[in-house]
Parts: C-alpha cells; structure tokens; sequence
C-alpha cells in the first residue's frame, strides 16, 4: 500500500476555503492543511482546525505574494529580486517571524510542516532565510518542509508552470538534505482551470506517486470572491474529495492518504 500525504494550501484566505477545508478534514480526506496565518481569518477558522490536530498535520503557509500585507508583492517581483539577488532579507525574515509566531500564538504549538504560497520558499535567498530562521529557533529536523521536487508530471496541462517551478527549485534538495525531513515526490500542479477533469488528473498522480509523496490540493465551497480567481477550480476539486468516488480510487488502486509521521518517523 503506498501511503501519500494529501495536503490543501490555502486556509483562511477566505470564509469558502476555510469552511470547505474544514469539512474534508471532518470527512478525515485530507491529512495536511496549510494555513494563511496572516490572513483576518486566521484567528477565526484556527482554532476549529485545531480541534483536528491528532488527525491532520498543521502547517504555515508563508506568504508573500498574496495581498493581506502591505509588505507582500506580485511573484513577479520576488522572482526579479531573487534572480539580481536584490532581496529584502531582513524584512523577508521579519515576516517570516510574525506569521510563525501567529501559528504559535493561535495553536498554542509549532506547525507540523512549512511550505509557501505560491513556493516563494523555494527560491533562491528566500530558502536561506527560512533555512536561517529555522535553525535560530532550535527546529531543526522538529517539522517538515514541502519541497516541489521531483515533481510528478501533470500530463501536459501547465506544462510551463511545472518547468518553471523546477528551474527555480534547482539545489533546493541540497540546501535542506540536512536541515529538515521532507516529502520523497511532489505533484498537484495543473492550470487550476475548473474545465479540466480533475479526477483524471488525480488518478494519474497517485499511480506516479510513491510513499512520501506529497500532492497539493485547492478544495474550496461555492465563493464570490473575485480576487480568488481560482475559485471555480477550488469547487471542483471540494466535490471530488467529498464524493465516494475519491475513497473508492483510493481503495482501488491501492493508496492510503495519511499525515507524513505515520510513514516518516516525523
């Protein structure tokens, strides 16, 4: 049986995210939730998704890029001042240190794992500063990091998102091999348009999957958040996760979606 971590980004971005998050982890399909801890939301929806914490790993989802602060931009310019190497280091970790302390401060732990929004934690000068942080807090090896490689193929949908992605993670696994425990696979990008089939494209990720593997996810209910341009796709997915036809692909082909210390030792 290959055991694969099925992790939703996004929480508290909005009351629909929150709220149709909240339901897959009662319904227990998900095994990782990734939260917004910068969001007004956050103090909100944490403490119910707390309530779930011996079934579902909790994580930071550090955010840049997404505009609950006024220090945060557009990827674009992170993905400039990371490539000149012109980054705002000190203000990039006293982010860093805010939205960590505000997964502590609402949960009363540290988070189970780290990853990013939109994986701006990938990137070059970022990673340092995450890796840097991590060690100034004495948690090293104490949580796990997403890494977005090897990344299993989407079958040709967001083709250039996934080769973009790749390009910017390069000797992000050498960077962290000794600093933090970290998912064997990575998949779950695809254009996020609500016209693909979604179950198909799970389907193909859990038979390239291996255990460890780590697939992202989006689900979402019905919203009319314009900002959230996502929003459709978001709702596909939500139906997917909730139907028996995901348990029953599960079953079939062999795959059990569990938090990453029950086949980590984490």
């Amino acid at each position: 049986m290959k055991k694969i971590i099925l992790c939703s980004d996004d929480f508290a971005q909005n009351t629909p995210v929150s709220r149709g998050i909240l339901k897959l982890v009662d319904q227990q399909r998900l095994s990782a939730v990734s939260c917004f801890t910068d969001s007004p939301l956050w103090e909100q929806y944490g403490p119910e998704l707390s309530e779930y914490r011996d079934y579902v790993d909790t994580g930071l989802h550090f955010n840049l890029t997404h505009d609950f602060c006024c220090f945060n931009h557009p990827l674009g310019y992170w993905l400039v001042r990371s490539a000149i190497a012109q980054l705002p280091l000190e203000k990039i970790r006293e982010s860093l240190h805010r939205q960590f302390s505000e997964f502590i401060r609402v949960t009363g732990r540290v988070p189970d794992f780290i990853d990013s929004h939109q994986h701006v934690h990938i990137l070059p000068g970022i990673r340092q500063v995450l890796l840097d942080y991590l060690v100034s807090q004495n948690l090293i090896h104490a949580l796990y990091i997403r890494s977005v490689v090897p990344m299993i193929s989407s079958g040709g949908d967001a083709w250039l998102k996934s080769f973009v992605i790749k390009r910017l993670a390069t000797g992000w696994q050498s960077a962290i091999i000794d600093c933090c425990a970290t998912n064997t696979n990575f998949a779950g990008v695809y254009s996020l348009k609500e016209s693909r089939n979604y179950p198909v494209l799970f389907q193909g990720w859990l038979q390239m999957c291996e255990t460890g593997s780590l697939i992202m996810c989006h689900p979402g209910l019905e919203s009319d958040d314009e900002k959230d341009i996502i929003r459709r796709a978001r709702v596909a997915e939500y139906q997917f996760f909730q139907s028996d036809q995901f348990p029953e692909m599960c079953k079939r082909m062999d795959v059990r979606i569990t938090r990453f210390s029950d086949h980590n030792g984490h």
